[in-house]
Formats: C-alpha cells, structure tokens, sequence
C-alpha cells in the first residue's frame, strides 16, 4: 500500500513539475506588446506623435507673428 501511495505521489510530482517549465517557458516567449489592445494602443500613440507636431507648428507660428510685430 505504501510503495502505491509512494508511487502515485512521485509521478505527480514529476507531471507537474513538467508542466511547470513549460509554462515558463511560454512566458518568456510571450511578446509584452502583443496583447488584446494593440491596435488601440498603436492608434494612441500615434495621436499622442500627431498632438506633439501641431503644438510644435503652433509655437512655430506663434513666434513667427510675434517677430513680425504681432
């Protein structure tokens, strides 16, 4: 009855333990970037790009009508 129990107990301990590298290897694997939101998270950065170029075309033209004497 012992050498059963034993049994049992050692090859569960080696079924999980097996699973266990796997899974960290699929995590290692795993990209940070791609994920469910990507492609709202791509839209937002480039608006975040697009909303730096026109405060820097504004200050721009700012400047430019207080040289002229604006």
């Amino acid at each position: 009855m012992y050498l059963v129990r034993n049994a049992v107990i050692v090859i569960f301990l080696f079924v999980t333990a097996g699973c266990g590298a796997q899974d960290e290897q699929a995590r290692s694997d795993r990209d940070p970037y791609n994920h469910a939101w990507k492609d709202q998270t791509r839209a937002l950065q480039k608006a975040r790009e697009v909303d730096g170029l026109m405060q820097e075309q504004s200050e721009r033209r700012r400047r430019e009508i207080e040289k002229q004497g604006g």
